[in-house]
């Protein structure tokens, strides 16, 4: 437990930078289609519509990384569209409540715990909150996208979404950050 909690722990305000980060990035990304006569992203609200965006990798990535192509109109799996609907909604409770829910009693959000639940930051790393209900919406939606990209030789589907090296390469991941942004606008909201 000493080696675990000295090698793996959480940075100095990770949470409130998580969202920072992605903010930033979506308003350049948004800043790039509006100066290419784009409408700006539009977030991934809808859990069970077609995806209307495929991506397809590369030869390169296929052959070296092992990623698979995600059809135009592919739609998650029911469960996991249920399961993201779930741990979103349990987030925006929290917001509308002002606090989570944790094993011994509610805990006051403050501007990096929010990200910290949101992101899906290592549970083990999180003992004040309740694991089951803030199980890391974000995370979890990389993963859910990654398994509709069609199937390897092997039956295993493995899409760019699931590894940080290469999500920002498919379409999709500016609107599953769009949808993640949405979660702390609502927070903020709440602030004075």
């Amino acid at each position: 437990a000493r080696a675990f909690g000295t090698l793996f722990h959480l940075n100095d305000r990770q949470g409130e930078l998580f969202f920072y980060m992605h903010q930033q990035m979506l308003a350049r990304y948004n800043t790039e289609r509006l100066a290419h006569d784009l409408d700006p992203v539009v977030p991934l609200s809808d859990l069970t519509a077609p995806i209307a965006e495929g991506y397809d990798p590369g030869p390169a990535l296929k052959q070296f990384d092992g990623f698979r192509e995600r059809l135009p109109g592919r739609t998650l799996a029911s469960e996991d569209a249920a399961q993201l609907d779930t741990w979103r909604s349990a987030i925006q409770t929290a917001t509308q409540d002002g606090q989570f829910l944790g094993p011994t009693g509610p805990v006051a959000i403050t501007r990096t715990n929010i990200g910290e639940n949101v992101e899906g930051t290592v549970a083990r790393l999180r003992p004040q909150m309740d694991r089951e209900i803030y199980r890391g919406l974000h995370n979890f939606g990389h993963n859910f996208i990654s398994s509709r990209s069609e199937p390897d030789d092997e039956g295993q589907s493995f899409g760019v979404m699931a590894s940080t090296r290469t999500a920002i390469r498919d379409p999709v991941f500016w609107r599953w950050h769009k949808e993640i942004d949405e979660l702390n606008y609502q927070w903020q909201q709440t602030q004075d």
